[in-house]
């Protein structure tokens, strides 16, 4: 199996655990989270093959916010912008930077110094972590560098040239 089908079987073993329906959009919906390779948002899906044909948004919304709350999914909410939905099988870490300004979301290496940050906290609390959520918001490289030109004098205008400044 691949780990996109491992993802879907997981998820599918926990609606079945909690009594609920595998219906044919729950299956669609959830097969295209499981292959995703980022977190996508109900548009990204309400156009996906095999969702379009069986779903509307409203059917896509009421599943995914049934998955959040076995906790099986994820939501990350961008400001301003949509929610986008990412599968959160036990043991994996999804951890991510997403820009405010364009929307961008970037995954984090799941190992490393965050991992080494959680053990830590937790032994020092006497705390066992079982998951976390990591997400930073902020702007990124691409919109400070859009954001500078657009603060920056435009070198077409006449008014902001220098000699008529100076005038």
């Amino acid at each position: 199996m691949t780990p996109a089908e491992d993802r879907a079987v997981w998820v599918l073993r926990q609606l079945k655990q909690h009594g609920l329906k595998l219906t044919l959009p729950r299956l669609a919906i959830v097969r295209c989270l499981a292959g995703a390779r980022a977190p996508v948002s109900i548009r990204h899906l309400a156009v996906s093959p095999g969702i379009r044909e069986q779903c509307d948004p409203a059917t896509i919304y009421r599943t995914l916010m049934c998955l959040v709350e076995l906790r099986v999914a994820r939501e990350l909410r961008l400001t301003n912008r949509s929610s986008h939905f990412v599968l959160t099988p036990l043991g994996a870490a999804h951890d991510y930077l997403i820009c405010e300004g364009c929307g961008r979301i970037t995954e984090l290496p799941c190992e490393g110094e965050l991992h080494d940050l959680e053990k830590r906290f937790a032994k020092n609390h006497g705390f066992e972590a079982r998951r976390h959520q990591f997400e930073v918001y902020g702007i990124c490289d691409l919109c400070r560098a859009e954001s500078k030109r657009a603060s920056e004098p435009n070198s077409g205008c006449v008014c902001c040239q220098p000699s008529f400044l100076a005038t």
